[in-house]
């Protein structure tokens, strides 16, 4: 079973209703299901993505569509528990670093956890908006179904 890191801004996008990626989000979503993907949904992506959603609800004053979103993002925890990223931060703190001093700022630090532990495991897709990924070169970011169609034979 292929398997694919999602990052902050597919899971924010497929959990608002109002996301304005929310579309390209659910076509994505549909097609790594059908493909039988196993999506790898990290810690830190769970940190950033309830704080986003917290953050956007208020101060967008949505707090009447707070408790779907939430039962929508603790659905979702259910389904892909999270894989703990985090013990492994102080071991790769200097790395960490090291990648974010290498892309100017670019990748903010849950980013470049996000590529190291993915060198690490081995797993060379991300599903994410964010085109600060495909700086990477160890990893292939995904945003879109054509993008799954693209990618050679893999298992």
């Amino acid at each position: 079973m292929p398997q694919v890191i999602v990052d902050t801004s597919m899971v924010v996008a497929r959990l608002d209703e109002r996301d304005s990626l929310r579309q390209p989000a659910v076509k994505l979503w549909t097609a790594l299901e059908q493909g039988g993907w196993e999506v790898i949904f990290f810690d830190c992506v769970a940190n950033e993505t309830i704080s986003v959603l917290c953050r956007r609800f208020t101060e967008r004053q949505r707090l009447d569509e707070w408790p779907d979103a939430f039962a929508r993002f603790q659905e979702f925890c259910r389904l892909h528990p999270p894989s703990w990223s985090s013990p492994h931060v102080t071991g790769l703190f200097s790395a960490i670093l090291e990648l974010i001093g290498q892309h100017q700022g670019r990748l903010n630090f849950h980013d470049a956890l996000l590529a190291l532990e993915a060198r690490i495991l081995n797993i060379p897709y991300i599903a994410s908006f964010d085109p600060d990924f495909d700086q990477i070169s160890w990893l292939m970011r995904m945003a879109s179904p054509e993008d799954l169609a693209r990618l050679p034979n893999r298992t």
